[in-house]
This record gives C-alpha cells, structure tokens and sequence, in this order.
C-alpha cells in the first residue's frame, strides 16, 4: 500500500513526473491511500482501493504523456473515454473518505492501465490540484475454472465435485454451472468465496449420491462471466460400485439328462469380480456348489435344476435370479425286470436319442426313469374299418403299442394330418383309436399307419356299404308298406339318433 500526498501545484509539472514518486506540497497536504498494483481478471469487475480524507468529488484519469482521458467522472460522464463509458462507478462514501474507482468487464487491452485521481477539482480557492497517484492495473487473462473429485467414488455412497475460478470483482462474482451426469440423484450446491493474492476465489460444491450408471460419465463445470463464459477441462467418473446385473449364462441353452453343462456368471461391476459362488436348487432343495470360479461345470443333470451365481468384489456382492436348466427328460425302455437292458432312450417327444445298455445294479429309480417290463410294436387292430352312408366315409383306426403309437391316415396314397377330419383319442393305456370322415366312394383307398420307436404297421382298410344312410345325428332307413292292390312301394322314415 503506498501513500501519497497532494496539495496545491500545476497539473503538468505533476504529470511529468514518472516515478511515481509523490511531491508534497507545504499547505493544504492530502493523504491518499492506494495500493501501487491492482490484479484484474479478464471479463470481470476490478475495485481499485483508494482512502483519502472526506470530499465532495473525485475524478480518475489514464496516465497518457499529452492528454488527460478521462476514466470517471460522475458529473461530467460525457468527458469520459468512449471505452469506459457505463463501465465505471465510485461505489463508496465520499464522506468517509472512500475514493475507490470500480471498473467493470475487464478488457484484454487494459492490461497495465495506469490511472490516478484528482480530488476536489473544482475547488474554488483553487487550493487543492492534483498531485501523481502512479497505479498499474495487471490483467489476468480469461481464467478457466478448475474441477476436481474425491479420489474415490463409491456406489451409494455422497459424490463430491468442485468447482473453482478466481475473479476481482466481489460485486458481481461470476456464474457457476455443472454439465453433469444425468444419473446424479439429489444433488446440492454449495457456494465458498475468499480472498487469496488480492483476489476473490469462488469454490461451489456439488453433492450427491453415486450410483453405478455414473460409471464413465463426463463432468465438467463452466464459469459465465458478463461478456463470456469458460469451461474447465472434461473428467470422466470412475465408480466403484458392487457387481450389478447378475446373470447365469449357459454354454448350450437345451441339455440331455444326465449330461453336462457349463455355465458363467456375468456381472457389470468396478472392479470386476474376483470371487464367486454357486447354489443349485433341485426339486425345491438348495445346496452350495463348491467352487469360487466365474465358471463351473455340472455334471449328471437333472431336471427340476436351477442355478443361481453370486459375483463378489471389495465393494459388495449381488446375486442372479434363479435360472431354470432346459432337461430334456430321458425316459427308459425295458425289456425285462430282471436283466436291465435299455433298448431306447426318448424324449418328452417321443424322439429317439440314444441307445444304451444299464448293467443290472446301475438303475436308479430316483431320477424318475420311465420303467416300463415290456415294449411293444405297433399292431393296428381287426376292428378298424370304414363304412359308406350316401358320399361320406367314415374311418376307425385302432392299435395297440407300448408306447403308445402315433396314427397317420392316408387317402389315394397321399398321406394327410388335417385336424378338421381327424378325431384322435386313447381309450385305455397303449391302446390308441383314430377316426376320420369325408367325402368319398366306394373306390375310395383309405389305409392307416401306427407308430411308435419299435415299429409300425399299416393297414388298407376296406369299405362296407351301409344299408342305412347317416347324416349328421339322423338316419334314413328303407321299409315295405302293403298296399290295398297288392302292390309294394319303398318309403323312407327319418329317424333322430339319441
């Protein structure tokens, strides 16, 4: 802080000099206060501090070796340099001595302004002139703000961001603003402002709780001055958060009973997980699998199974749902209770899958093996036949099998699985019965297939003529009436069918 003195003197003889040394004069002394340097920032205010004793007017000038530009002048504002026109003000008390000259919206090219004030200047005993205040204004270029985060960002845990940028102008400090990630809940602000070298230093603080979709997000903040705005640089947010999203992959989707299946347990999480652990649920029953790897191999598999994972880092843990296993069920065929001998090995289908041989001992009924003492081709059956009434056919075709056979029809040689003639039922355990109606003749061929894994069998079936004809749920029958001239003459009854 210098202090400097005016009294009376001529104005060029002051201004001449440039050391910025003060000249006192013998009468009338006045004491200014002001400081020899002022830092500004670019686009904000600058105060430049000035203390005197109480007066009435003050006018501050730009140094210039010829000319006096005027740089305030509250009574006089049209003497005022085009380039501080509106921008300047005398915000204190002149009756308390304050002199302070505040200038607004720092531009690039007032870097080292030298101004000085005059106090008093139309003094009618023309007593007080001014004498050489020498203060240079430094400019800080553009500043940018800058931006920084806890070193560790945890999943539910509180987020911290801060935002700093420094200014001159405690007025009128400049605007803060967050690019933030979308997925930062309940945040808060917080505003911090303080001196450091002369100027103001505004800290806000941005709070919330991290969550895992914040895991590289883009921050930034930005600072908005009155005639434009900087950005800091641009952080990414790492997040530690727990494994998320936890699911059992299988290698293959459909399995065999009593084969195996490879299965991985997938996690988003940061860090990745190191450990993991596995539960099989069958029949409602769960028990742990021994093994802490991502991956495992279940052997023998059952149907009724489910699998569940856990993924585990030095977060937290999560778990999957259950995922139900796709057992095809395996299904035994066998020849004699005593000698166990597997002839064939079905799917819930009835689709052939392996042939096998199980030593005696070896069966386990637990695993729900179909057990059947006998297997039996299929043999379609004497009472299967077809009978015409007028132009419809109607078709029985019945078999017996262990397992139970499947029917196919087949009409002039062309084989046929339209539901809307067929009705296709069992009447009693391995006994099947397949009926068909359509129009049709007598020349009609109508044969029909019965399968099953052990076989099949087909059979032409012939057409009996009916002497009665049917349609629907009434029959036509032909009788004999005696007339009274010994004559005979065929009539027709309609007869409902109960």
């Amino acid at each position: 802080m210098g202090v400097f003195f005016m009294g009376t003197a001529h104005l060029l003889p002051l201004l001449a000099l440039l050391s910025g040394i003060s000249v006192v004069q013998q009468a009338n002394i006045w004491v200014i206060n002001t400081p020899t340097t002022v830092t500004a920032v670019e686009g904000s205010c600058v105060v430049v501090p000035c203390q005197t004793q109480p007066h009435y007017r003050v006018i501050w000038y730009q140094y210039h070796k010829i000319n006096y530009p005027v740089v305030y002048d509250g009574l006089k504002p049209q003497t005022m340099e085009y380039q501080f026109s509106g921008r300047t003000s005398v915000p204190g008390d002149a009756s308390e001595g304050n002199c302070s000259l505040l200038i607004a919206n720092m531009k690039r090219n007032e870097h080292q302004l030298k101004v000085y004030a005059w106090i008093n200047p139309d003094s009618g005993s023309k007593m007080f002139q001014i004498y050489f205040i020498n203060l240079r204004l430094n400019l800080v270029l553009r500043n940018t703000p800058s931006i920084s985060v806890q070193s560790q960002i945890v999943e539910g845990k509180t987020f911290q961001a801060n935002c700093t940028i420094n200014y001159s102008c405690p007025q009128s400090p400049p605007h803060i603003h967050w690019e933030t990630s979308q997925f930062l809940e309940n945040s808060t602000e917080k505003v911090f402002s303080g001196s450091q070298g002369g100027q103001w230093l505004l800290t806000e603080t941005l709070r919330g709780v991290a969550t895992y979709d914040m895991e590289n997000s883009k921050m930034r903040c930005s600072a908005q001055f009155s005639s434009f705005t900087t950005h800091s640089q641009q952080i990414t947010l790492n997040v530690l958060y727990e494994p998320a999203n936890v699911t059992v992959v299988l290698e293959d989707e459909v399995m065999k009973e009593g084969g195996n299946v490879s299965a991985n347990c997938a996690a988003d999480s940061y860090p990745e997980a190191d450990t993991y652990s596995w539960l099989q649920r069958h029949m409602g029953q769960i028990s742990e699998i021994n093994s802490t790897q991502r991956g495992i191999t279940l052997y023998d598999v059952m149907r009724d199974t489910a699998l569940s994972c856990t993924a585990i880092n030095n977060v937290g843990a999560g778990q999957s749902d259950w995922l139900d296993l796709d057992v095809q069920c395996k299904k035994l065929i066998l020849f004699s209770q005593h000698f166990l001998e597997l002839i064939g090995s079905l799917t819930e289908q009835g689709g052939i899958i392996g042939v096998f041989k199980v030593l005696e001992g070896e069966f386990h009924p637990e695993k729900e093996y179909l057990y059947l003492t006998s297997a039996d081709a299929p043999v379609i059956l004497p009472e299967s036949s077809c009978s015409q009434a007028r132009d419809v056919l109607r078709c029985v075709c019945q078999a017996e099998a262990s397992p139970t056979a499947s029917l196919y029809w087949a009409i002039d040689g062309n084989y046929t699985l339209l539901s809307s003639v067929i009705s296709y039922f069992t009447e009693r355990k391995h006994l099947v019965r397949g009926e068909i109606s359509m129009a049709g003749n007598s020349q009609t061929t109508i044969s029909c297939t019965a399968w099953n894994p052990f076989g099949n069998d087909t059979k032409q079936i012939s057409i009996e003529k009916s002497s009665n004809t049917c349609e629907l749920s009434f029959c036509w029958f032909t009788s004999s009436n005696v007339g009274n001239a010994g004559s005979h003459e065929g009539t027709e009854t309609k007869i409902k069918l109960s």
